[in-house]
């Protein structure tokens, strides 16, 4: 599974930089991003003049839809 938060710079609609984060959760069914690995991220965006767009992540073991849990959370 991969996750993380993706950034463009402010004059775009696209996500440009992907930063891929460990699995706090370390589950294969749950992801959590660490805390403090995102505040890293949020600092190099900041210098770089840059805005975080989302979040995403991959299901690798399941189909490519919504589970329960990505819909409650």
């Amino acid at each position: 599974m991969f996750a993380g938060p993706l950034g463009d710079q402010a004059d775009g609609p696209l996500a440009d930089r992907f930063f891929p984060m460990r699995n706090a959760a370390e589950s294969r069914t749950i992801y959590l991003l660490d805390g403090r690995e995102m505040l890293d991220v949020e600092r190099i965006v900041d210098e770089a003049g840059a805005v975080l767009v989302g979040v995403m992540h991959s299901h690798t073991h399941t189909p490519a839809y919504p589970s329960p849990t990505d819909v409650a959370d």
